[in-house]
């Protein structure tokens, strides 16, 4: 019996008929959620992955409080006591491995071995850009946070400035976090070109024009999900708007090979250890943090999220609206079928 099965064996691969280097296609998928800013990597966080459990307390202190005294010489002065929170992360344990037989890799002239090595890192930055969308949108089913954070959520309207004005103003009069971000799907950046409603800015660098809306930098990135009717959401965010921590635990890339089984095959293993919320969130239950992965978010009914400490302070606000269905394209910027 093999050790290991589902390698990538003769009948996966092409054959050339004449012989020349076999051609790796890259994802299409531009992740670029994962490199807008949106993430910040957490020292507290950071710092706890790899100790033993299954979750991570995060301890803050709150604001001072208590009303002014009044000062005189009839009144001792009252000493007030400060007050502290803990909020809780989750860590995520994720591996993966992909082989190769070496009967289909001889016979075939694929460089496999190369291709599971050179895109490995790009495979986990697509998990982490699909974890960003399901982190948000899990987090957004709290019912307060989206009471205090998003716009349109309930009743989505048809994409107008003066609903997006509503969205920002969500944020209140915080001067920190600053809303600097508006990451939307590609279709909205049709509409929204379509209404005008967007400035190109040529850096005098002589880079890429960068889009511009309302002085926000504009991301594109389809994972943002489109229904067949043109609803979506625009992410409106604070650089760091999501605290991040990722580690390398023992043995965390490792090959494996089995001479006997199929002939003789390869496996290359990747494990990890990460955590990700929305920052002013805390993981709530912390008894369902065991076996944690993107489904997990996905699939929730009820968020597993909750805010800690002053709302004012979450950097994310989602604003929920509709565009003409004109835009959609099944299997290029909406889920294909």
């Amino acid at each position: 019996m093999p050790e290991f099965t589902g390698a990538t064996d003769k009948s996966k691969l092409i054959e050339p008929v004449v012989f020349a280097d076999y051609i790796i296609e890259k994802s299409t998928a531009t992740n670029r959620l994962l490199t807008s800013g949106i993430l910040t990597n957490d020292p507290l966080i950071q710092a706890q992955l790899l100790q033993g459990g299954t979750f991570i307390t995060i301890p803050a202190m709150m604001p001072l409080g208590a009303d002014v005294q009044t000062w005189n010489d009839s009144k001792d002065i009252a000493v007030n006591d400060l007050t502290t929170e803990s909020s809780n992360a989750i860590k995520m344990y994720q591996a993966q491995a992909f082989g190769y037989t070496d009967f289909g890799a001889l016979t075939t002239g694929s460089p496999v071995a190369e291709a599971i090595a050179g895109q490995f890192s790009t495979y986990w930055n697509i998990q982490d850009n699909k974890l960003i969308i399901a982190v948000l949108a899990n987090a957004f089913k709290n019912a307060d946070l989206l009471a205090a954070k998003s716009y349109g959520v309930a009743t989505p309207a048809e994409l107008k400035a003066g609903d997006f004005l509503a969205a920002i103003s969500r944020m209140g009069d915080v001067a920190s976090p600053t809303l600097v971000k508006l990451i939307v799907n590609s279709a909205t950046l049709g509409a929204m070109r379509e209404q005008n409603l967007i400035d190109d800015i040529q850096p005098s660098a002589g880079g890429a024009p960068i889009s511009t809306y309302n002085n926000m930098q504009i991301i594109t990135d389809d994972a943002i999900p489109l229904a067949d009717d043109g609803t979506t959401d625009a992410y409106i965010t604070a650089n760091g708007a999501i605290a991040y921590g990722l580690a390398s635990p023992a043995n965390a890339v490792e090959t494996k090979r089995d001479a006997l089984g199929n002939g003789g095959q390869n496996a290359v293993i990747n494990r990890r250890v990460l955590s990700m919320q929305v920052k002013g969130t805390g993981f709530t239950d912390t008894t369902k943090a065991s076996n944690v992965g993107i489904s997990t978010y996905n699939d929730a009914v009820e968020s597993l999220f909750s805010i800690t400490g002053d709302p004012r302070n979450i950097g994310v606000v989602d604003y929920r609206f509709k565009i003409d269905p004109k835009f959609v394209v099944g299997g290029i910027n909406s889920p294909k079928a």
